[in-house]
């Protein structure tokens, strides 16, 4: 990754702090769902609320991505921040909870999977761009 960065400094980069995410993907028989085209008439959503939980967005695959899964079946992807020392086990049923709550589905899923990906999601902190030797073109530049 360092190579993309060209002329960037690589020490700030490397000291740049990073968080996990897990994704959970589960599988429902369509069936089972009632509503769902009302309830989310889109491809997922985006949870942005602080203090709101661990869960930070839900993706629709099966309407998103048509050919995750076959027709009837939904596919859900929920990304989640891990808690600590947490179980794939915990993780899913915090997703479950998240549809649960949000679109009413309260069927068991007939797949569950899960996937963790450690230390990718960058965390920008203030003065990360200076730190970086990233001076971005038409940057606003504030004077004293």
């Amino acid at each position: 990754m360092l190579e993309l960065l060209g002329a960037h400094d690589p020490a700030a980069v490397r000291a740049m702090p990073t968080d996990s995410v897990a994704t959970v993907s589960l599988g429902y028989r369509g069936s089972e769902l009632r509503d769902l085209d009302r309830l989310l008439p889109a491809h997922g959503y985006l949870i942005s609320e602080p203090g709101r939980g661990p869960v930070r967005s839900v993706a629709r695959f099966s309407a998103k991505f048509a050919a995750r899964a076959p027709a009837g079946p939904e596919l859900f992807r929920v990304s989640v921040r891990p808690p600590a020392h947490s179980t794939d086990l915990t993780l899913v049923d915090l997703a479950r909870a998240e549809l649960a709550g949000t679109l009413g589905i309260d069927a068991a899923p007939v797949l569950e999977h899960v996937h963790r990906w450690t230390g990718v999601m960058p965390q920008y902190e203030v003065g990360y761009l200076d730190r970086a030797g990233l001076p971005l073109p038409g940057r606003l530049q504030l004077s004293p």
